[in-house]
C-alpha cells in the first residue's frame, strides 16, 4: 500500500476501517490516546506528552482532558520507524490538515485518533446529555496550529459544505467534526403530544465552513 504525505512532510497510510499507520522520520512525532495504539515497530520511543506547553506545543491538562471523557495521559510517540493507530469504533479516518491562516477545526473527542506533535488543543465544549434514559458526555476538543490531524467518522462519512449563513441540523452525536469558522449550537426541543416523549437534542451548525457527519456514535463513555 502507497504512503501518503501530509503538508508537514509526515507519511501515512491507511490500512483498514477505522485504523492509520504513520511512518515516523528522526525528528517527527505524533500525540495519541494510549488506548488508541495498535503497534509500534522499529526505534520508536513513547512518553507522556506534557500538558500546557513544552516541546509538543499546548495539550490539554490532565482536568481537561478528564473532563472531556479523555483518558489522563496522552502519549507522544517519536523516532523512526511505524506506529498504527484504531479508532475507538470502525469508521472513515480522514486526514485533516492544519496551518497557520487556515480554519482550525473542532471535533468530538471519540473521533479523534491521533495528532502530529505542533497540533495544539483546547476543550471547546463539554455537555452531559440526558435522553430516553441514558446519559452520556459530549465533549468537543478545539484543535489548532500545524500538522496533520487524524480524526474518524464513525460509521459512514458525511461531508456537508456550508455557505455563509447556511444551516444544517443533525443529531447531537452525528457531527464528528467541523471547521471553526462555522457556529456550532446544542438545542433541546421537548416532546409533545398526549403522552409527554423525553427531551430530544440537536446540534445546529451555521456556515460558513465545512461539516463531517458520521452514521453512527463512536464509543461514548456513559456517566
Amino acid at each position: 500500500m502507497d504512503w501518503r504525505r501530509a503538508e508537514s512532510g509526515l507519511r501515512y497510510r491507511f490500512p483498514g476501517s477505522g485504523k492509520v499507520v504513520v511512518r515516523l522520520e528522526s525528528g517527527r512525532a505524533v500525540l495519541a490516546e494510549g488506548s488508541r495504539l495498535v503497534y509500534r515497530r522499529g526505534e520508536v520511543d513513547w512518553s507522556l506528552a506534557a500538558g500546557g506547553g513544552g516541546a509538543v506545543g499546548k495539550w490539554l491538562h490532565r482536568a481537561q482532558r478528564r473532563a472531556a471523557g479523555m483518558e489522563a495521559r496522552m502519549n507522544r510517540y517519536a523516532g523512526s520507524g511505524e506506529v498504527g493507530f484504531a479508532a475507538a469504533d470502525p469508521g472513515e479516518v480522514a486526514p485533516v490538515e492544519l496551518r497557520p491562516g487556515a480554519a482550525e477545526v473542532v471535533c468530538q473527542a471519540e473521533s479523534l485518533v491521533a495528532v502530529e506533535a505542533g497540533v495544539r488543543a483546547d476543550v471547546a465544549l463539554v455537555r452531559r446529555i440526558r435522553e430516553a434514559g441514558s446519559r452520556t458526555t459530549l465533549a468537543m476538543v478545539r484543535l489548532m496550529g500545524e500538522g496533520v490531524a487524524f480524526l474518524c467518522a464513525h460509521g459512514s462519512g458525511l461531508t456537508v459544505e456550508l455557505e455563509a449563513g447556511e444551516a444544517v441540523e443533525a443529531a447531537w452525536w452525528a457531527v464528528a467534526w467541523y471547521e471553526a469558522t462555522a457556529d456550532y449550537r446544542l438545542a433541546v426541543a421537548e416532546g409533545g403530544g398526549l403522552f409527554r416523549e423525553p427531551r430530544a437534542w440537536m446540534a445546529g451548525i451555521t456556515g460558513p465552513g465545512r461539516v463531517v457527519l458520521q452514521g453512527q456514535r463512536g464509543g461514548m463513555r456513559g456517566w
